[in-house]
């Protein structure tokens, strides 16, 4: 539950609600667990073809799912299915990903060679 904390501490700094996904089947409940460790809102989807994990239906889901909502930040954890997950959903949104990452602050940032600050 280390990457809902360090989720929750991001939200709260950024002032936006911590939202998770959880796919799987017979998950029943799994909210009451997430909404004790911070997290705002659950995107739950249960059915049996979600259980074991495959790639391209859970991309699918994940992908549609952040077109749909725009979320700033998505963090995976640094297991087999989010090294798996993670990149596909990247790819697809043509969006940023840093993998492995240890630690990720907001702050500002200077580019020094068009002399501006986002």
């Amino acid at each position: 539950m280390a990457i809902i904390s360090k989720g929750r501490s991001l939200a709260s700094e950024l002032g936006i609600k911590l939202e998770a996904i959880a796919l799987g089947h017979n998950i029943d409940g799994i909210e009451k667990k997430l909404y004790k460790y911070g997290v705002d809102i659950v995107h739950k989807g249960d059915d049996k073809r979600l259980a074991p994990y495959l790639t391209l239906p859970h991309a699918s889901i994940v992908t549609k799912l952040f077109e749909k909502e725009k979320p700033r930040i998505g963090l995976f954890g640094a297991t087999s299915v989010g090294r798996d997950l993670a990149p596909r959903v990247s790819s697809k949104l043509k969006c940023g990903l840093t993998a492995d990452c240890t630690e990720l602050v907001i702050g500002d940032y200077l580019d020094r060679k068009n002399k501006k600050t986002y």
